[in-house]
């Protein structure tokens, strides 16, 4: 509004400044004109001869600064319109920036009783999610210790298959060292079952021997002679005199007649 005011103003000024050019244009060349008449003439012949003429001239001249200074007051206006118009833009726009927060601030009021209910749901939650926690600690407190028990036992059980193995080690080691203590037993009895077998048969010879020559004495003498001195020779019983079948033939002989 003020731009389109302020072009018209300035086409207004122009036309009137180009208006009294052309008037003073004109001005001064018919007074050049009638000067130089004057001069030829006399006083009496021209009556406008004792009129100043310039007088008009500074009076236009008087207008066309007055001119220039509502024309540069014009230029200032329009500068200073456009100044206003920016700051009463800025000031519109401050006023709904402004408004707007203001608008906003009134939502936030609004909201506030949400705001606080929310509030305090979340403190709510915040003293669960504390007992969450405690509950939480407790029970990996104690899950760590059912890792432990568990950790023992597993322990426990390792150890009792290793103990196991090495029972079981230790009794194919002590089978085999009794086998072969059962077998040297078993040597030493058959060797001394051998020996003692040997033994006996020496014994058995002898007193077989002994009885042969018992059996040819009461044959000859009809008794047996009783010897004398032998004090240390060990008493045998009829069990373990053992008679091979020609002995017992003799001696059944022997008692038939």
């Amino acid at each position: 509004m003020f731009g389109d005011f302020r072009k018209k103003l300035n086409s207004v000024i122009q036309e009137g400044r180009e208006n009294l050019s052309i008037s003073y244009i004109r001005t001064s060349s018919s007074n050049e004109s009638s000067t130089r008449q004057s001069l030829d003439t006399s006083p009496l012949s021209n009556p406008f001869i004792n009129i100043n003429f310039e007088a008009g001239c500074k009076y236009l001249e008087s207008r066309e600064n007055q001119w220039k200074e509502i024309h540069q007051m014009n230029d200032d206006n329009a500068a200073r319109a456009e100044e206003i118009d920016e700051n009463i833009t800025n000031i519109k726009d401050t006023a709904t920036r402004v408004l707007t927060e203001v608008n906003d601030f009134n939502i936030m009021l609004t909201s506030l009783p949400t705001v606080s209910q929310t509030l305090r749901l979340c403190s709510e939650l915040a003293v669960e999610l504390g007992k969450n926690c405690k509950n939480v600690e407790k029970e990996l407190v104690e899950l760590e210790d059912m890792q432990d028990r568990l950790k023992l036992e597993a322990d426990k059980r390792k150890h009792h298959r290793e103990m196991a193995v090495y029972k079981d080690k230790k009794l194919v080691e002590l089978e085999k060292v009794r086998q072969k203590l059962l077998d040297v037993h078993i040597n030493n009895v058959q060797d001394f079952e051998k020996k003692l077998g040997e033994i006996q048969k020496e014994r058995q010879a002898v007193f077989q021997d002994a009885f042969q020559n018992d059996l040819k004495d009461y044959k000859t003498l009809g008794k047996i002679p009783k010897v004398e001195g032998i004090t240390s020779r060990p008493e045998l019983s009829l069990e373990e005199i053992s008679l091979d079948n020609r002995d017992t033939e003799d001696l059944d002989n022997f008692l038939n007649n």
